[in-house]
């Protein structure tokens, strides 16, 4: 139970990077303002951002006492919470709604780009034994721990922000052709 709560919360912060990196994604892919570091901290919905990571975390570990995979089916089909708060400028409860709604039909395809990378992060960190190795094991799990959050988790975040793009792009197009509009 630890260890799974522990995994849970330390994937806290994946929402907020993902947000992050959508202000940067989207100056460079579709032609969004580019922002100064400065200027993307004034104008992220961190409030909204930081309630959906924790939101995520929660309903995570509450899908994952049930058993591992609700807690796998609730992390992948609210994954895109982040990017959809700052794409579309999305209240927390419109996002996750959303997020679900994008997810839903390419979830496999979602499991794999984005659940699954992190949980392949997460069994390594959790098989390796530091105190086995290190007679100090603090700095160096602290050292493997972040180095394979900003691999892992940039990669992540970087294909979290442009499948949301993908799959937003998507559901237009069905709907503009759906109203007999041509894509």
């Amino acid at each position: 139970i630890t260890s799974t709560a522990s995994a849970v919360f330390a994937m806290v912060g994946v929402v907020v990077y993902a947000g992050i990196l959508d202000k940067v994604v989207g100056a460079h892919l579709h032609g969004h303002p580019d922002l100064s570091v400065r200027a993307i901290w004034r104008v992220l919905p961190l409030g909204r951002l930081v309630a959906a990571d924790v939101v995520l975390a929660v309903a995570t570990l509450a899908g994952l006492a049930l058993f591992v995979v609700p807690g796998v089916v609730i992390f992948t089909l609210w994954s895109l919470v982040g990017p959809l708060i700052t794409i579309e400028d999305r209240s927390l409860g419109s996002a996750f709604r959303r997020s679900w709604q994008l997810v839903r039909p390419c979830f496999w395809l979602t499991l794999c780009l984005v659940t699954v990378p992190l949980q392949v992060e997460q069994a390594v960190l959790h098989a390796i034994h530091y105190t086995e190795i290190f007679e100090h094991p603090f700095v160096p799990a602290f050292l493997l721990n972040g180095l394979l959050g900003m691999v892992i988790g940039s990669v992540v975040g970087l294909v979290e922000v442009v499948l949301a793009y993908d799959l937003i792009a998507r559901t237009d197009n069905r709907a503009s052709v759906a109203k007999g509009h041509a894509p």
